[in-house]
């Protein structure tokens, strides 16, 4: 069996886990892991993001990857919303080096033939009423060349970082992903276990990405 059918059948498993209703056991580790979502204060300067939130729009907020103001959140709760990292593939923590609110978060290859962590809902919301994905990126380090950002109910779907203007330039950049493509992919946008998964390829160890601005809109 190759090394990407392993690293496929091994992340469907855990997203499906989810899918489910049955809750992986992350471990005292990982939950640990869950703890800067939400940061609590502290960090660095505030800063608003790329596309500041204004009164009277329709922004979500998954409760991870973002701090400043929308109209709905989904707080991580660590009961009925989580933040999983899938087999200890990765670290996760707050970087100084942020776009939006006062820090964003730092994911660390543990040196895994594959990596992945997302935002799991212990029960399927309807995301239906939302358009667009939005989150930021920044690395330079091999292992992150090719970055997939997932949703899922039964089943993950994936789409590549890169269509969307994902570079690994040791630059920030500002991604915006309409759901229609996760759906044309094979997402039911209306039982959705997963909002939000980033997944990718082997590394040595010790490479890093970064994640910030994380939110959904209508628009």
């Amino acid at each position: 069996m190759s090394a990407r059918v392993s690293r496929v059948m091994l992340l469907a498993l855990s997203l499906s886990l989810a899918a489910v209703g049955c809750r992986p056991d992350p471990g005292p580790s990982q939950y640990e892991q869950q703890e800067p979502f939400p940061l609590q204060d502290g960090g660095g300067e505030s800063l608003p993001g790329p596309t500041p939130y204004q009164a009277g729009q329709r922004r979500l907020s998954v409760g991870a990857f973002y701090e400043s103001g929308a109209s709905d959140v989904i707080a991580v709760d660590n009961m009925t919303a989580n933040v999983y990292v899938y087999s200890e593939t990765v670290t996760l923590l707050p970087e100084p080096d942020h776009l939006e609110g006062k820090t964003a978060t730092r994911a660390t290859h543990t040196g895994m033939t594959w990596w992945g962590f997302g935002v799991h809902w212990m029960t399927p919301r309807d995301l239906g009423t939302w358009t667009k994905m939005h989150v930021s990126l920044k690395s330079h380090d091999p292992a992150f060349v090719m970055v997939q950002i997932g949703m899922n109910n039964a089943n993950p779907v994936f789409v590549q970082a890169g269509a969307y203007g994902f570079v690994n330039d040791d630059q920030w950049h500002s991604l915006t992903l309409p759901l229609s493509d996760f759906v044309a992919a094979g997402l039911d946008v209306a039982q959705v276990a997963a909002p939000f998964v980033l997944s990718g390829g082997p590394g040595s160890g010790g490479e890093k990405l970064q994640i910030d601005d994380l939110y959904f809109t209508a628009d």
